[in-house]
């Protein structure tokens, strides 16, 4: 086998990976949703911990799917530079194993318990339950949904954001598609693509954004109460 087809090969299972991580993504942002409809619905709170308990199983898969990944890219790393001959198969699968082998060696629960997306569901989920009851109460809770829901715009549709990003460094939010495209648009014509948000002006680029699931289930509970 040449090395292109080895290559292609590699790209396959890369494809089939990243198609995973999407899968648990969404795992992830449904698990957030049905735990603030249970929250809202005065829910059991052992079904709440059950969506904890899933959180952290997502978190384990991604986990494994990442560094699965990493040991791809560095078979195809190794790839490129090995010697290429007739009689020299490459061992792709001693690298791969490994590779993973080296990764999983720094794997704990603690690491699970700091994962962000299982910090940000406990910090959304118990936050939000420790507020319920005093938000009822409030005489401008009418004045302080529409302020939220002014918060909850993007900056480049001026709707309601979908499928929210977040930029790691200066916290703004956008809406997936709406801000990937402002980057590439921006890159097309070779200038720097910045913070859509007036007064912020950091660059940002595809690198920078991480999907911000507990604003998706704001999002979704605020909808679920205007209904």
């Amino acid at each position: 086998m040449n090395l292109g087809l080895q290559l292609r090969s590699i790209e396959g299972l890369q494809r089939c990976l990243n198609n995973q991580k999407e899968f648990i993504e969404k795992g992830f942002s449904a698990s957030m949703s049905v735990a603030l409809d249970l929250e809202v619905n005065k829910g059991n709170p052992e079904q709440i911990q059950e969506l904890e308990e899933s959180v952290l199983a997502y978190a384990s898969m991604e986990r494994e799917v990442v560094q699965l990944l990493q040991s791809v890219k560095h078979v195809q790393t190794q790839l490129r530079s090995h010697p290429q001959g007739d009689d020299d198969v490459p061992d792709m699968c001693g690298w791969m194993e490994a590779k993973l082998a080296s990764l999983q060696q720094a794997n704990s629960q603690d690491n699970l318990e700091q994962h962000e997306k299982v910090v940000e569901f406990r910090e959304k989920i118990h936050g939000d339950m420790e507020a319920a009851g005093s938000a009822k109460e409030d005489p401008d809770a009418d004045i302080l949904l529409s302020q939220v829901e002014i918060s909850l715009k993007c900056p480049l549709t001026q709707k309601i954001l979908e499928n929210p990003v977040q930029h790691r460094v200066c916290k703004h939010n956008y809406s997936k598609q709406a801000i990937i495209q402002y980057i590439k648009d921006r890159n097309r014509l070779n200038k720097a693509a910045r913070c859509p948000f007036g007064g912020c002006g950091r660059n940002v680029a595809e690198k920078d954004l991480k999907a911000n699931y507990a604003l998706q289930g704001q999002i979704e509970k605020q909808r679920r109460r205007r209904v």
